[in-house]
């Protein structure tokens, strides 16, 4: 499990609180032109257009319109739990918002661990979402399943399969206690799935 393997490359969000990119004179569907592409703070390279145009995807999605309130509550709770209906986009929008909260506090509570009760999902997760943040999977986003461990020293952001749980104890800094969202496996009052968001700055109980 501690190995490190070879991932495939797959193509992190926008800023701490995004805005979609204006179009401007020259720029075709709606897209930037080359020099007015913006630098990704997760890998300090300019974002393809391919990010913006899942980026429009992304702002379609249900979970979007409760980012910034999502944020405010990130900021002033250890615990955030998030209600939505199947395909609202939690899955895969909030451990993004919860990256940025990491990235804008440089860190300090370390980085972004996000389970999963079987492996193929946890894997097409971490994959969606390295495409949606563009960047390299293996690299700033990840995942750690059994037999399996693409991630590296620069991974921010990684899914965990429940049965590889146990090797997120493991590591050099036992301080940097990471943000976690998880599913629930049961479903909040009205039927409807939720996702646990939480963290803490104290050491880790042994």
């Amino acid at each position: 499990m501690d190995e490190e393997l070879e991932c495939p490359n797959s193509s992190a969000e926008k800023r701490y609180f995004p805005e979609s990119p204006e179009s401007s004179e020259g720029e075709e569907d709606g897209l930037p032109a080359c020099e007015d592409l913006e630098l990704n703070p997760f890998d300090g390279l300019p974002y393809s257009s391919r990010f913006y145009k899942l980026l429009r995807e992304r702002e379609a999605l249900p979970i979007w319109a409760e980012k910034y309130s999502f944020m405010e509550s990130l900021l002033q709770s250890q615990v955030v739990i998030v209600c939505g209906e199947a395909r609202c986009g939690k899955s895969s929008q909030v451990p993004q918002w919860c990256a940025e909260y990491c990235l804008s506090v440089r860190y300090q509570h370390g980085g972004v661990v996000c389970t999963q009760a079987h492996k193929q999902p946890a894997v097409q997760l971490a994959l969606r979402v390295a495409d949606e943040m563009d960047v390299n999977i293996g690299h700033e986003v990840g995942y750690v399943v059994p037999f399996e461990n693409c991630c590296s020293s620069e991974t921010i952001l990684r899914w965990v399969g429940l049965p590889a749980a146990p090797a997120l104890g493991r590591g050099p800094a036992p301080e940097r206690v990471p943000l976690i969202p998880h599913p629930d496996i049961r479903r909040a009052r009205g039927g409807c799935p939720s996702l646990a968001s939480s963290w803490s700055s104290s050491p880790r109980p042994s």
